[in-house]
């Protein structure tokens, strides 16, 4: 399987990679929207974090119906006898990549604060991405039975991540 999460030893971050044209973009963030409810925890991680990546930020609708779904998922894991621990779906790299990939978008980032010396901050639902901003932080706090599993990339990408959100 793909990781997202560069691996030690790999380099720390990957090379900015230029988005689709605009009309593709849009095309696939709406077909990966329409098919989210059977998509895995990995499968949104990724795409979460490629858009990161590529430094394209998607509408605000797109991020909240996503990034609700991530969560609500995460949910189900802190009330799941059976909660992954390690990388299965939903494990450390998933998390690291929303993260990671949400930091670098500056997607609940608190207003005025950029992220990566860009400004901004915000984005996402209600008051300037408060909504999104308690959601991501609520999934860093819900996640750190999964730090023990985590390797040193997956762990230094929830770091810088929860820095540069302020969670």
């Amino acid at each position: 399987p793909a990781r997202c999460v560069s691996e030690p030893g790999r380099g720390q971050t990957p090379s900015r990679q230029p988005p689709p044209p605009p009309a593709l973009l849009r095309e696939l963030l709406g077909q990966f929207a329409d098919v989210l409810p059977g998509t895995s925890c990995t499968s949104i991680s990724n795409a979460v974090y490629a858009l990161a990546v590529m430094r394209a930020a998607p509408p605000p609708e797109w991020t909240d119906q996503v990034l609700y779904s991530f969560v609500a998922h995460a949910a189900s894991w802190r009330h799941s006898a059976q909660r992954p621990r390690t990388a299965g779906p939903g494990g450390p790299q998933a998390v690291a990549n929303v993260l990671a990939g949400c930091a670098r978008l500056g997607l609940g980032a608190p207003p005025g604060v950029g992220v990566g010396g860009r400004g901004g901050g915000g984005g996402g639902r209600g008051e300037a991405g408060g909504e999104l901003r308690a959601d991501l932080a609520w999934l860093a706090d819900s996640s750190r039975h999964l730090l023990a599993s985590a390797n040193p990339g997956e762990l230094a990408a929830i770091s810088w991540a929860a820095g540069q959100l302020r969670l």
